[in-house]
């Protein structure tokens, strides 16, 4: 059973019972604290909020109140759809979602379906799955707006590589100010990250007692 709830910036979510990013904010303060606080002290009228693995929405309906547009990313057919009522329970104008894969080629992959609110689904390395269509950032963020500042949110259960090889032009770009990822659990790939994101300009900074870092141009520490 799921219901509607309102969190602590007026924004509504949907709780629903198998998404651990949306019960937490039944049993906590708001989810994933120390991360949202990072991104919406970041925040200001000219922001756009970039969400890579976009699930039902969660980081989306935290920062609603603090950026002018939001575009979001989710893979999984299902979830995308539950992504979708979230917009409209807010009410919510200016935003652009994508029932696509985010990766460094365009075409068509697998993708795992561990159930539709699952944030272990992800890119398959083996023909199974849900087929779906992919693209790269590069490909699919091209008008931008002078004036816009970027926040992103990369969660993609082990495959920021290929988002971040993906978006190369983009991230390039001065206007990104901060992007949010999760820690792989394979070192190898956790290096290769941070390398990736040193050669396009960021700085990475661990965030204490978290699964999460953040990359930030010119970031000491």
């Amino acid at each position: 059973m799921c219901f509607s709830w309102k969190i602590f910036n007026g924004m509504k979510i949907i709780v629903y019972p198998q998404a651990s990013s949306t019960t937490a904010f039944i049993y906590a303060d708001y989810y994933d604290r120390k991360e949202i606080d990072i991104l919406r002290s970041i925040c200001d009228k000219n922001s756009v909020f970039i969400d890579i693995g976009a699930n039902v929405g969660a980081y989306c309906a935290m920062l609603m109140d603090k950026v002018k547009q939001i575009i979001a990313f989710e893979a999984h057919p299902d979830t995308f759809e539950k992504l979708k009522m979230l917009f409209l329970m807010n009410n919510y104008k200016d935003y652009k979602l994508f029932n696509i894969a985010v990766s460094d080629k365009s075409g068509s992959i697998f993708f795992t379906d561990k159930g539709y609110l699952s944030h272990e689904n992800s890119i398959s390395s083996k023909s199974k799955g849900i087929e779906i269509n992919s693209d790269c950032l590069d490909s699919l963020i091209t008008k931008l707006n002078k004036n816009d500042n970027y926040i992103i949110k990369i969660d993609v259960e082990g495959f920021e590589h290929e988002v971040l090889k993906g978006g190369k032009n983009f991230l390039k770009q001065s206007a990104v100010r901060c992007i949010l990822l999760e820690k792989s659990d394979n070192k190898l790939k956790q290096q290769e990250v941070c390398k990736i994101l040193s050669s396009y300009g960021y700085s990475v900074k661990n965030i204490k007692n978290s699964n999460n870092f953040f990359a930030k141009r010119g970031l000491k520490g």
